[in-house]
């Protein structure tokens, strides 16, 4: 009998607790992950963009190893560094001919534009939400290496 009520107990004070701890707002702000569509009809085209959308989000959710584990062995290690670093690839572009802010921005298309057998040339374009807004592409490189996709990026 008195298992049973102390059973009950504390199943109740773990259900009081849970839900007092829902009530209570997030100190960490929460980072919404980007809207990313794929254009590619084929599954081994669709692989290659899957490829470059985990990149971008990973960036975007500030996962930077992780981002720069997905760089390709022609990408330099100072590029590498700055990139871990925080000095290549921001929010904020560092120059006006930067366009890796591209990379940020919420809505994005990824398109294939040119396949060759180990290398395709992908295209990053936003999805604008007015007819008159400015836009910019960047042009990103993806190369098969050891098996997997990799991406070409320089600053």
């Amino acid at each position: 009998m008195n298992r049973c009520l102390l059973v009950r107990t504390s199943i109740l004070a773990l259900l009081a607790s849970s839900s007092a701890s829902a009530a209570r707002p997030s100190r960490r702000a929460r980072v919404t992950p980007p809207l990313i569509s794929l254009t590619a009809p084929f599954p081994a085209d669709r692989a290659v963009e899957q490829r470059l959308m985990l990149f971008i989000k990973a960036l975007q959710l500030g996962q930077r190893q992780k981002a720069a584990s997905m760089l390709s062995r022609r990408v330099p290690a100072r590029e590498r560094d700055a990139l871990l670093g925080n000095r290549w690839l921001t929010r904020r572009p560092t120059s006006k001919a930067d366009f890796g802010q591209v990379l940020f921005l919420p809505d994005l298309q990824i398109r294939t534009e040119q396949l060759h057998p180990s290398a395709r040339t992908l295209i990053v374009l936003p999805r604008p939400r007015k007819k008159t807004a400015l836009t910019g592409a960047l042009r990103v490189i993806m190369r098969k290496e050891s098996g997997a996709w990799k991406v070409e990026m320089h600053p």
